[in-house]
């Protein structure tokens, strides 16, 4: 038998190179964090910085993985909104969302904190509400300038002759619908007003609350927040504020409110799902939301969606019923139609296809 043949030194040099490779790699792969959820890449363009336990309306351009990990998968998105719940803000750019049930990881690329066209919209809002503040009355088809056409309006959208006599210094003809008459506000209740304006609503609501309870107006434009305090203070109220800041990212507490009430103001919003989401964040458990909102019963031209007068109208930027209803629900509200009014069409909006929709919305 012949003597065994023995590898060359650089045979035997190779095999063991590939064994301290391989083994390196499984050390380091050990090593490497691996994060708990999918890591996803999304250039987002967001209405507002997302917060933990809200849900934020998102639009994901494109999605694609940042790094090859274990149980990392790709998500493909068209251009189009999104409404995700933030489950936990990882650090200023990453967040993880719930997308279909599933926790998922996204790196926010280029995150802007109102779109530009958001941005345009509130400027014709809030300039359209600070003349109307500023002459005493609405300046389009939902306002006037005249405090008895003002008065006029008020009773036919459904307030009394009694509320109009203790509250009437701060009604401009705006709205589109008496939402304390449908509350059920009781005492000692904490009541939020979204969109405030002179503090109508809020004078009401004080009323019910008595002095163990409290009433929150919410309003953006400075000149409305300042007429609605003077009053408040000239009528002896000391059981409201007045507090300026955006429907959209409220500056109120969470689970802190028992009723929170709106009067044709939501259809202003740009982002109304992020509006629905923080009412749903600062309702207490159990807590309502009645609103009286314009909604449309057909579809705008284009024209008439950038229409500036008709954005501040209540009208631009209004939605189909269905839809304005389907937002409230993914949200997290019951919600229940209180009424509908379609006759405001005529005596307001010269026969646009539209009305004031009347809502009672649960948490």
């Amino acid at each position: 038998m012949g003597e065994l043949i023995k590898p060359e030194w650089y045979k035997r040099k190779w095999v063991w190179a590939v064994g301290i490779f391989l083994l390196l790699g499984f050390v380091v792969s050990a090593m490497e964090e691996k994060p708990s959820v999918p890591i996803t890449s999304a250039p987002i363009v967001a209405s507002s910085a997302p917060l933990e336990g809200t849900s934020t309306a998102v639009q994901m351009a494109s999605v694609s993985v940042l790094k090859t990990v274990p149980n990392t998968k790709t998500i493909s998105a068209q251009p189009r909104f999104d409404l995700v719940k933030v489950v936990k803000v990882v650090d200023g750019d990453t967040i993880d969302v719930d997308i279909n049930g599933k926790v998922t990881r996204l790196r926010l690329i280029g995150m802007i904190k109102y779109m530009d066209e958001d941005n345009k919209v509130k400027k014709v809002v809030k300039d359209f509400y600070v003349k109307a503040v500023t002459n005493g009355g609405c300046q389009s088809c939902c306002s006037c300038q005249n405090k008895t056409i003002n008065e006029e309006i008020a009773k036919s959208i459904g307030y009394s002759d009694a509320e109009l006599k203790t509250v009437g210094v701060a009604n401009l003809g705006l709205g589109c619908g008496n939402p304390v008459a449908l509350a059920h506000i009781k005492e000692g209740d904490v009541v939020l007003d979204l969109g405030s304006g002179a503090g109508l609503d809020c004078l009401l609501a004080a009323q019910k609350v008595g002095n163990s309870g409290h009433v929150i107006g919410i309003d953006m434009t400075e000149e409305m927040i300042e007429k609605a305090t003077v009053i408040a203070k000239d009528q002896g109220y000391k059981n409201l504020e007045f507090r300026l800041g955006d429907i959209e990212k409220l500056p109120v507490g969470s689970d802190s409110i028992d009723v929170v009430i709106s009067n044709c103001v939501v259809n202003l919003a740009p982002d109304k799902s992020r509006v629905f989401a923080e009412a749903y964040r600062v309702l207490k458990k159990g807590g309502r939301m009645y609103l009286s909102d314009i909604v449309l019963l057909e579809d705008l031209t284009k024209e008439q969606r950038s229409n500036e007068e008709l954005i501040a109208g209540c009208v631009g930027g209004a939605l189909l019923k269905d839809d304005y209803i389907k937002i409230i629900e993914s949200a997290g509200f019951t919600v229940k139609v209180l009424g509908e009014d379609k006759e405001i069409s005529k005596r307001q909006y010269q026969g646009i296809p539209l009305e004031s929709l009347k809502i009672e919305a649960k948490k």
